[in-house]
């Protein structure tokens, strides 16, 4: 009968431990506003930066293993514009973004690489399949995690949401030929095809 007790005492401390350390999924539909992504090409004759800020999708993180991290990034793009309303048009036209056929661009990954840890930030690399344009390639992007616990009532100023934050952040570059997209020498001058993209955005635990 002490033996009974004792693996039934085990099995239940076993499975407490299990729901303390199971992952939490994080939303990344920002409710405000704030997060969006920003792309930088410096061509020798035109510099062109902008952003996109209609993001959403979900994340699995686990504290105690982090390098299990997996979900997808989406962004619509519809969201993307650039200085010039003209070049936002003909960015999204036909020969370019084609939004009219491919809506989202977005990531998604199984599982990073873990390089370093310090303090509460993650460093590591995440591996995955962007897509683009309507067509998918690997990707790796080096990736920043920063688990915020009971941090998003103090994003937005709520004092009843103890939920936790999930922050991602990203600096990587990616070639347009890479997706199919091929510019002329002429086209070069002022449109470069290699395109800086930098992430920060805050994703909310899902109750």
């Amino acid at each position: 009968m002490k033996l009974y007790k004792l693996i039934t005492l085990s099995f239940l401390l076993i499975t407490a431990f299990d729901l303390l350390a199971a992952p939490k999924l994080f939303d990344f539909k920002d409710p405000k506003g704030v997060n969006h992504v920003m792309f930088m090409l410096d061509a020798p004759l035109e510099f062109i930066s902008g952003n996109g800020n209609d993001i959403y999708g979900m994340v699995s993180f686990d504290k105690d293993h982090p390098e299990k991290t997996n979900g997808e990034i989406r962004l619509a793009v519809s969201s993307l514009s650039v200085p010039s309303q003209k070049m936002t048009d003909v960015m999204k036209g036909k020969k370019w973004l084609n939004l009219a056929k491919n809506k989202e661009i977005y990531f998604k990954f199984d599982s990073i690489k873990v390089n370093k840890e310090e303090d509460a930030l993650i460093h590591a690399d995440a591996t995955g399949v962007l897509t683009l344009m309507g067509m998918s390639k690997e990707v790796t992007a080096p990736v920043r995690i920063a688990l915020a616990e009971g941090a998003a009532g103090k994003r937005s100023n709520s004092k009843t949401d103890t939920r936790d934050l999930l922050v991602v952040r990203s600096d990587f570059d990616i070639k347009l030929d890479t997706f199919g997209l091929i510019l002329n020498a002429a086209t070069r001058l002022k449109v470069a095809n290699d395109v800086q993209i930098k992430v920060v955005i805050a994703g909310y635990e899902v109750e």
